[in-house]
C-alpha cells in the first residue's frame, strides 16, 4: 500500500513538472498590429536617417520631413517624376536651411532650397 502511495506522488510530481515545463516554453500571444503599431511609433527616423525599406523605421520622427527623389533637384526640373524605389531622407523641411546632406532640393523641399 505504501508503495502505490509513493508511485502516485511520484506520476503527480512528474506531471506537475512537464506542465510547469510546456507552460514556461510556450511564448505569449501578441496582436502583432498593435505591437508592430508601437514598434513603429517607438522606432521613427531621425534627421538624416533613410525610410522605407524593410529593416528601417516607416516615417521621420515629428518635425521632420520625408524627402527623396533625385539628388541636386532633378537638374532644375521639377516636374520629372522622382526615382523608383520610395527610399526617403528625414530633413528638417521648413528650417530656411536648404541641407543638401539630408537631400534637401528646390524640388522636395522648396520653402528651404530656392
Amino acid at each position: 500500500m505504501k508503495n502505490k502511495k509513493i508511485i502516485i506522488v511520484a506520476i503527480l510530481i512528474i506531471l506537475i513538472a512537464i506542465a510547469v515545463f510546456i507552460v514556461e516554453k510556450t511564448p505569449p500571444k501578441y496582436n502583432n498590429d498593435s505591437f508592430d503599431k508601437v514598434r513603429s511609433f517607438l522606432s521613427c527616423a531621425k534627421e538624416g536617417e533613410t525610410i522605407g525599406a524593410s529593416g528601417m523605421p516607416n516615417s521621420c520622427c515629428s518635425g521632420l520631413k520625408s524627402v527623396g527623389g533625385w539628388p541636386g533637384g532633378y537638374s532644375g526640373d521639377c516636374a520629372l517624376l522622382p526615382p523608383p524605389g520610395g527610399l526617403s531622407t528625414c530633413a528638417k523641411c521648413g528650417d530656411d536651411i536648404c541641407d543638401a546632406p539630408n537631400r534637401e532640393n528646390k524640388c522636395n523641399c522648396p520653402e528651404d532650397c530656392k
